[in-house]
């Protein structure tokens, strides 16, 4: 089975989900936006991710 993480990334926090071939949530978890813990955190989920894509946007003022 492949797995895919996505990382919507913010100034200090980011949403992290992994999901199956079938589109099925895997993972989902908010993390700081610190390199160490984003890896650690893939690394934990203990199966080979097959690619990871991110969203990152500047952030919006009101």
């Amino acid at each position: 089975m492949a797995y895919y993480a996505a990382l919507d990334v913010g100034v200090r926090t980011l949403a992290l989900s992994i999901v199956d071939g079938d589109g099925k949530v895997k993972l989902g978890k908010s993390l700081a936006s610190e390199v160490d813990e984003i890896v650690a955190c893939l690394r934990s989920f203990g199966k080979e991710i097959k690619s990871v894509g991110f969203e990152a946007g500047t952030p919006a003022r009101c």
